[in-house]
């Protein structure tokens, strides 16, 4: 039997390297007759109020959320946080404004080394493309790389230029689980380890074990089912919750990926609001 799929629970908006607004995604969310979406911005929260407002009219629940990264030893991870108090002067808001403020140096570091690779990439494209956007990062520079043609797709530009050990990847300031787990659950939320398949080269009971994270991503468009049947099992006989979620980033961003996508069932909902820590 089909699972009844109620709610997104990783979508991204034009506040961070998503190509729709945080009313449009709900518009989108309400056309897909979801009840609740969880808005995960990478580094932000200041779309969870238009978002909002818009799911009050339409009768979706927002969920205030947000992607942030971690590294365990040279990997980096990807830890959703969910329920999370979304006030801007918030222990939480005040991280996430210091790790944004880093976002646009890395961002030119790339450009020049792509410069330096003969690529032609200018500033003010990076800007333009940019826009309002408070959270600039790779999606950023490999959509300008497209529109200038040095590459076709999306997925080229970070196979060639992008990606990690690709040649103009530059890392990110580094902060451990422990720090972004502390701040989510400071903030009154369930951090949740996105995508868990993308990382192979770790452990992930070694993982769960070593750091307070709450639960996992299962349902995530990168997961064949196979993976999904394996972390399934695991998640059921450790306690973790289940989440899922889209991943939306846009029509041409991640082709292919709709709103709604992917989710969590109503169950599976219920047990992660039982976990919230405020």
């Amino acid at each position: 039997m089909p699972r009844q799929l109620i709610a997104d629970l990783h979508l991204h908006s034009t506040h961070s390297d998503g190509e729709l607004s945080p009313s449009e995604l709900v518009q989108h969310a309400a056309t897909a007759r979801l009840k609740a979406v969880a808005l995960t911005d990478h580094d932000a929260i200041s779309g969870i109020a238009a978002a909002r407002e818009t799911g009050h009219r339409l009768g979706v629940e927002v969920i205030a959320g947000c992607e942030l990264s971690a590294y365990e030893e040279d990997t980096e991870l990807h830890i959703l946080g969910l329920y999370v108090d979304d006030a801007p002067d918030s222990a939480l808001g005040k991280l996430l404004t210091q790790i944004r403020g880093e976002r646009p140096a890395r961002v030119l570091k790339i450009a020049e080394k792509l410069r330096e690779l003969g690529v032609t990439i200018r500033n003010e494209d990076l800007q333009e493309e940019i826009g309002t956007s408070e959270s600039p990062g790779r999606a950023h520079v490999a959509a300008v790389l497209v529109k200038i043609k040095a590459v076709e797709t999306m997925g080229e530009a970070f196979a060639r230029y992008l990606g990690l050990k690709a040649r103009a990847y530059v890392a990110k300031a580094r902060y451990s689980p422990n720090q972004i787990i502390g701040a989510i659950h400071g903030a009154g939320g369930v951090a949740v380890l996105a995508h868990p398949g993308q990382y192979r080269q770790l452990s992930l009971s070694t993982l769960m074990k070593k750091y307070p994270l709450d639960g996992i991503e299962i349902f995530h468009h990168s997961h064949p089912a196979s993976d999904r049947d394996i972390f399934l099992r695991m998640a059921q006989s450790q306690g973790w919750l289940i989440t899922g979620g889209s991943d939306y980033h846009g029509p041409h961003r991640k082709p292919g990926i709709e709103v709604g996508s992917n989710g969590v069932t109503q169950e599976e909902l219920n047990r992660v609001m039982s976990r919230l820590k405020r």
